[in-house]
């Protein structure tokens, strides 16, 4: 099967070519194997055995990122704000917030605002941005504790990728029903991306499934991959506030493995968690120097 010699070469052998197990079995099943150290780990090896780039900037993995500051702000708050930013730039009866039941992929009812966060992403995602940089402009605290938020970001994030990092793009996404996604592999549209999660439920956990599955997607595509099997490696586990930060190879962008067996690649699947949840995506770039 795709992927085995890998694991086979690297003594993973024994993780199981599994659909994800749920609740109660994931957390009596875990152990020091799936934890994030060994997953980190896990992630390198597989990297390195496909002969996948190692460049610094290129090589964060997959983690909870150490160093970041927390959101200040409640999930509560953080909603008001981003749907008063949205309510500001309403003209002509067009709305800047898109809300779908999205079945297909997240079987969730999920609420996108664009926000560019000061990078050359323009449209909706810029107009949004600047209305909350307005709001803090006119003294609006919550306002004041993003755009600060943002700024801290990306000194930790240039910090933990070893290069200096700018902000290519970004959205928020309203998650109302739980927010579980299909296993995937996200697009090479970026060198990293964070993921910020802000839930209803400050005491709920979130967890990020990590796997490894055959990537029959044409050489240097940008586009997702959506497996039907793969091999299930261990999970992140994350807090209300937490944010993780993935390289374009761990969050699929970029194949592991190759030579005399299918191109494989790092997927990943979005459990549910208890209650609604904003999500904070950003994609970062390196900065030639």
């Amino acid at each position: 099967m795709f992927g085995r010699s890998i694991l086979n070469a690297l003594g993973l052998g024994s993780f199981e070519e599994t659909n994800i197990p749920r609740g109660a079995e994931l957390a009596a099943s875990e152990d020091d194997r799936r934890g994030p150290e060994a997953l980190k780990k896990c992630v390198k090896a597989l990297r390195d055995a496909g002969g996948t780039s190692t460049e610094k900037y290129d090589g964060v993995g997959i983690t909870v990122l150490e160093g970041m500051p927390k959101l200040n702000l409640s999930y509560d708050k953080l909603d008001k704000l981003l749907l008063c930013a949205a309510a500001r730039l309403v003209r002509k009866g067009r709305s800047f917030v898109g809300t779908r039941m999205d079945y297909a992929s997240h079987e969730s009812m999920r609420t996108f605002v664009p926000i560019s966060f000061g990078s050359s992403q323009t449209g909706r995602a810029a107009k949004l941005w600047q209305a909350i940089l307005d709001m803090a402009a006119d003294c609006d605290g919550d306002a004041k504790i993003f755009v600060k938020w943002k700024e801290d970001a990306e000194k930790v994030v240039s910090a933990a990728s070893g290069q200096s990092m700018k902000v290519k793009s970004g959205t928020g996404i309203r998650m109302d029903n739980g927010g579980r996604s299909r296993t995937h592999g996200d697009g090479a549209h970026f060198h990293a991306r964070t993921v910020t999660v802000v839930m209803k439920q400050p005491h709920a956990t979130k967890r990020v499934s990590l796997c490894l599955a055959c990537d029959d997607r044409p050489r240097g595509t940008r586009r997702l991959l959506h497996p039907s099997e793969w091999i299930y490696l261990g999970d992140l586990v994350l807090r209300n506030k937490d944010t993780y930060i993935g390289d374009v190879v761990a969050m699929g962008g970029k194949s592991v493995g190759g030579g005399g067996e299918a191109t494989s690649a790092l997927v990943h699947r979005v459990n549910p968690v208890e209650g609604a949840e904003w999500v904070l995506i950003i994609d970062w770039f390196r900065v030639q120097e």
